[in-house]
């Protein structure tokens, strides 16, 4: 263990020719997974030292580490949850990260869509309420369906158009509102609850 939080690859391998073993697989398994040089560890932690992958995936997603989850369900054993799946997704869209967006897309079985008229929303109401439009325009190529991103709750329906158009007067949101337009092939108009919470103009 003290090898590897230390980072030393070389020291970590030689303690496994030996026998030795980790006292907390789970968090050496999380250590190796993030840490350059030391991802080839993981998978002896996992045959050697009986380390649980789905454990260090859920304390990634604890530590709020979208990385290092994505290294841990490349690693033999990772189970395929679907949670852990939408988890990653939703973080590229609300934190604009178009790499890790690209790693979620390819994960088997995920649903772009996921979330839709529920009280979160899809990663595509997620991404346009960040104005990340670069993302927004990803998952659109990526077949999420516009007619679905709306988050539904006590204050009505809210579409990925109402929360980028509140807005409107920063220049990210507006170019959300342009790629929105582009893929809806028709300028957007607030629903009646977003228009009605729209702040009044000042004269």
């Amino acid at each position: 263990d003290s090898a590897i939080n230390a980072g030393s690859t070389l020291v970590a391998h030689l303690l496994l020719d030996r026998g030795a073993g980790s006292s907390q697989p789970q968090d050496a398994l999380l250590v190796a997974a993030g840490s350059r040089g030391l991802d080839s560890l993981a998978p002896r932690l996992i045959q050697e030292c009986s380390a649980d992958v789905d454990g260090a995936i859920d304390l990634g997603v604890e530590n709020e580490d979208a990385q290092v989850v994505m290294q841990l369900l490349q690693l033999p054993g990772a189970k395929q949850r679907k949670w852990v799946k939408q988890w990653l997704l939703r973080r590229a869209a609300i934190n604009g990260d178009l790499p890790l967006l690209e790693g979620a897309l390819a994960l088997p079985g995920l649903d772009v869509n996921d979330g839709a008229e529920s009280s979160v929303g899809p990663a595509l109401l997620l991404a346009a309420e960040g104005g990340h439009a670069a993302v927004c325009q990803r998952l659109l190529q990526a077949r999420a369906d516009l007619s679905m991103a709306a988050r539904t709750g006590l204050r009505g329906r809210w579409t990925a158009a109402d929360v980028a158009a509140l807005r409107a007067s920063r220049p990210e949101f507006q170019e959300v509102l342009h790629v929105l337009g582009q893929f809806g092939n028709q300028p957007f108009a607030l629903t009646a609850m977003a228009q009605s919470l729209k702040p009044a103009p000042c004269f």
